[in-house]
């Protein structure tokens, strides 16, 4: 259950930060992004991801109808490995596709349990918040900085699934597979209370929020920039 961090890491200059990133797919998305910057400012890169896994040590989510028993063991390890591995003055950055993991959209939270007890999504959210709160007091207590990623807004299908025609053009083709734009705003306005109150009295504990650069100005996402 341990990421090789001997493939999935870039050495920065001598002495130099690190910025650890870890989550599930949502994670090794912000790859590119952070691999430009860093390879400009010299600091140190890693990886570490579980796909479709929720970084919580003591939650047991549900992943093709069975217990994912392999995620709570990563996470469990991952963030204590974390913990003692990384020095004063780096940087974590938690990435996850939270509005499935937490109930916050359309998907109900399913198959989800604590110890062997099944839990509902208002259970599953105070609990993983609580956690996620008490791991970062042991970052800050260590010096370290953690960074939390509000999850990237949902659309409303797969984008292959949308289609081309050529009769939509600009905007109106950039928005087609997007949720409407009030679901889009109450998803996004749930899941930052959350990490708000994550934050919350912890001056070394950032959210970074990318959602006002992925939606066009009726507020629906856009995964087809309008200029092609």
């Amino acid at each position: 259950n341990r990421s090789d961090l001997a493939r999935c890491s870039r050495p920065g200059r001598p002495g130099a930060r690190e910025f650890a990133v870890i989550g599930d797919s949502h994670a090794q998305h912000l790859l590119p992004m952070l691999d430009r910057a860093t390879a400009t400012s010299g600091e140190r890169l890693s990886l570490s991801f579980k796909s479709a896994c929720l970084i919580d040590p003591t939650v047991t989510t549900s992943w093709q109808n069975r217990p994912y028993d392999d995620c709570r063991a990563y996470a469990a390890a991952e963030l204590e490995r974390l913990t003692r591995r990384l020095r004063p003055g780096d940087v974590v950055v938690l990435s996850q596709f939270l509005y499935h993991h937490l109930g916050l959209g359309e998907t109900p939270v399913q198959g989800v349990s604590v110890g062997g007890r099944s839990i509902d999504a208002d259970s599953l959210r105070r609990i993983w918040l609580a956690n996620l709160r008490g791991w970062a007091r042991r970052l800050g207590q260590r010096g370290i900085q953690l960074v939390l990623v509000q999850d990237v807004p949902v659309l409303a299908r797969e984008p292959q699934a949308c289609g081309w025609s050529r009769r939509l053009r600009g905007a109106e083709l950039s928005s087609r597979c997007a949720a409407p734009a009030v679901r889009t705003a109450a998803e996004h306005r749930r899941l930052s209370e959350l990490l708000a109150q994550a934050a919350a009295g912890l001056p070394h504990v950032h959210v970074f929020d990318p959602t006002p650069w992925l939606l066009g100005p009726d507020g629906r996402v856009r995964h087809h920039r309008a200029d092609g």
